[in-house]
């Protein structure tokens, strides 16, 4: 655009290194503000980041601060981005002569402008590849959140005990399974007669908490099986209440009671997956399985008796298929760590925290607890990794988009700029504004859908890759295909508007008096 001014200066007498000087000097200055903007931004960001991204998702070598290599990295970059993009114009405009220039200026740009075409075009491109990977992302997000954990428990105060592991080199009380189950015990009678509480349990892992044991079972009468061949349960040990205070409903049978103690007979309640999976159509009820007790060292095979039948819980928010569950009463089975779930008369469960506290210091006031959370927040937790994913990718993909369309704006105002005499000519002779409308429209059009299959072709071929991120959707996902097309031929339109809308006005008197 600035071809005439400079081969002007340079027929006035200033050097190509002059002008080049020049040229350069208007692009870092500009790539330095940019620059200086971007890495506030990003100090911002980085200051706000540990708050954001779920603990344990990076590694603990990784240290999110803005420090001296971040900074040389952003100097560089703009340093770069205003050489190479203020060195290539220059040294083109330089080239030109005075005579060339003004015949430049007197004709129209088209057919000219093929890079900054490209550009658009691989704008365009980008952003709808990352828009897919985005729309992937929280189609995945709204299928997690829409998960049945089985547990129907809304409001409900989880933490976690536990108890010194007996190594021989540190002093404890709890150095057998009977003193183990004494604390729970205790723990599970204090709690339950406070004030403000409806129901107390102790169990396990959680719902959407992840497996923390494991067993490997044996089907009495079928032949046992060793190595990955054989039938394996996550195992929860769990008191009577357990199930009540989680609304985890019971289907068939019977749950445990104060009678299933450590002397009486030994009895188990599986999950449905165990039924579908292991007894193969058989009836569970009195049937009896034989799996070793938690112990150290490891315990004998014991043959327990299924007694109930309870919903599938879900373990984890991602499983390709439900896990196998065999709960235990804790008095016939102990462990060093267990989960403690209070459930609140009324009001917010988070406000029983001090009374809990104060009951467990009346059983061991050396016993803290960990990981306190509602449920809810267990829920949460849960999909906080692909709830960051989407955000992080929605994000880039907002930016992608927004970079796309300015780039489709740019190319259409200045080749609107460039074009005005031309449009004042045609409405002179008669041309509507329709007619301009669709002559204007024609090329960015024609870039954007280029773009937009380039873009689709390149994620139909690369979202394969983010299978293992993905659940419940499929990589080359229907809805998300066909949505992103939307977003961007509808943003596309916004971008072109007012070009285009300038254009179909041009009065043909300014556009000859501006020449």
């Amino acid at each position: 655009a600035r071809s005439r001014e400079l081969a002007m200066r340079s027929a006035l007498g200033a050097t190509r290194r002059r002008i080049v000087s020049q040229i350069l000097t208007e692009s870092l200055v500009l790539a330095a503000v940019g620059g200086l903007i971007g890495m506030a931004l990003g100090a911002a960001i980085l200051n706000v980041a540990p708050s954001l991204v779920p603990p344990g998702l990076l590694p603990s070598s990784v240290s999110l601060t803005f420090d001296g290599r971040v900074a040389a990295f952003c100097a560089i970059a703009w340093l770069a981005v205003g050489l190479t993009f203020g060195l290539a114009p220059a040294w083109q405009v330089t080239g030109l002569t005075v005579l060339q220039a003004l015949g430049a200026e007197s004709r129209t740009t088209t057919g000219k402008g093929r890079f900054r075409s490209v550009l658009v075009v691989a704008e365009v491109a980008s952003a709808v590849l990352v828009l897919c990977g985005a729309g992937l992302m929280l189609r995945t997000l709204l299928s997690l959140q829409s998960i049945d954990s089985g547990s129907g428990a809304k409001d409900v105060l989880t933490m976690t005990l536990n108890l010194p592991f007996p190594d021989g080199r540190t002093p404890t009380r709890y150095v057998t399974q009977e003193a183990v189950y004494r604390f729970y015990d205790s723990v599970q009678k204090e709690v339950a007669k406070s004030p403000g509480v409806r129901s107390a349990a102790i169990g396990g892992s959680l719902p959407l908490d992840g497996m923390w044991m494991g067993q490997g079972v044996d089907i009495e009468g079928d032949p046992p099986r060793q190595g990955p061949s054989r039938k394996n349960a996550s195992y929860q040990l769990i008191s009577p209440e357990y199930f009540e205070t989680l609304d985890i409903p019971i289907l068939s049978g019977r749950a445990f009671t104060d009678a299933d103690s450590r002397d009486g007979v030994q009895v188990c309640i599986v999950s449905e997956a165990f039924v579908q999976r292991y007894l193969e159509g058989r009836a569970p009820l009195g049937l009896r399985v034989g799996v070793p007790n938690m112990s150290f060292p490891a315990g004998p095979l014991v043959m327990r008796e299924i007694v109930g039948v309870v919903r599938q819980v879900t373990m984890f928010p991602n499983e390709p298929q439900p896990i196998p569950q065999m709960y235990v009463p804790i008095a016939q089975n102990s462990w060093f760590t267990a989960s403690l779930s209070v459930k609140p008369q009324s009001g917010p469960a988070e406000a029983l925290l001090p009374t809990v506290r104060a009951a467990l210091a009346r059983v061991d006031k050396e016993r803290p607890v960990t990981r306190v959370r509602t449920i809810d927040v267990v829920a949460s937790e849960a999909t906080a990794r692909p709830r960051f994913r989407a955000v992080l990718v929605g994000t880039f993909a907002a930016v992608a988009l927004a970079l796309a369309m300015v780039g489709v704006f740019g190319l259409l105002a200045y080749s609107v700029q460039q074009r005005l005499r031309e449009f004042g000519v045609r409405i002179a002779m008669g041309a509507a504004a329709s007619d301009v409308m669709r002559l204007v429209l024609g090329n960015p059009a024609n870039l954007t859908l280029i773009g937009l299959a380039v873009g689709l072709i390149a994620a139909a071929a690369l979202t394969r890759y983010l299978s293992t991120l993905l659940y419940a959707v499929k990589p080359l996902d229907p809805i998300t295909f066909m949505a992103v097309p939307v977003v961007l031929i509808v943003t596309a339109a916004i971008a072109v508007a007012a070009p285009a809308w300038r254009a179909a006005r041009v009065d043909p008197v300014v556009a000859f008096r501006a020449e």
